[in-house]
């Protein structure tokens, strides 16, 4: 068993498949849980938010800096989603830039501490889970290749 994990594939194979396990997980969790973490720089808020099957990305970049107050240390939010709806998805200040089934990319630009920037990016867990869930078993189930062996030439083995 130990010679199962020595090509590097193998070991790749592995963390694609605990990635896609522990996303799989938040993607049944999202279904009942709302989950939010945000964080800020001096100049930008940022939020990744977990509901409804999908993560969303949502920054906004401040032309001037945020105050004290508004810079708040990381902190995370639960709750349940039936409660908090996806008012990113349904904003109509956003201009959806690219729209592919249920993964859409978005921009607005609104008044808040100055001219702000806002992006929105919304994908659905599938998207994420299924192809880390192919990558892993193309890795852990593929046959190694034969390592090649050193030919000497003529000239070396004088």
């Amino acid at each position: 068993m130990g010679d199962f994990f020595k090509p590097w594939r193998r070991r790749m194979g592995l963390l694609t498949l605990v990635m896609a396990c522990l996303l799989g997980a938040e993607w049944g969790r999202s279904v009942t849980t709302f989950d939010q973490l945000r964080w800020s720089t001096e100049h930008s808020l940022h939020t990744c938010v977990s509901t409804g099957g999908h993560l969303l990305w949502n920054s906004h970049f401040m032309e001037r800096p945020l105050t004290p107050e508004f810079r708040r240390v990381s902190f995370w939010l639960h709750g349940d989603a039936k409660n908090q709806p996806i008012d990113y998805l349904e904003n109509t200040n956003i201009v959806w830039e690219l729209r592919f089934g249920t993964f859409i990319i978005g921009k607005s630009t609104m008044r808040i501490y100055g001219i702000t920037t806002r992006y929105v990016v919304a994908i659905p867990y599938w998207l994420i889970v299924l192809p880390l869930t192919l990558l892993s078993a193309y890795l852990l189930l593929s046959k190694p290749r034969p390592a090649k062996k050193a030919e000497t030439s003529p000239a070396t083995a004088i």
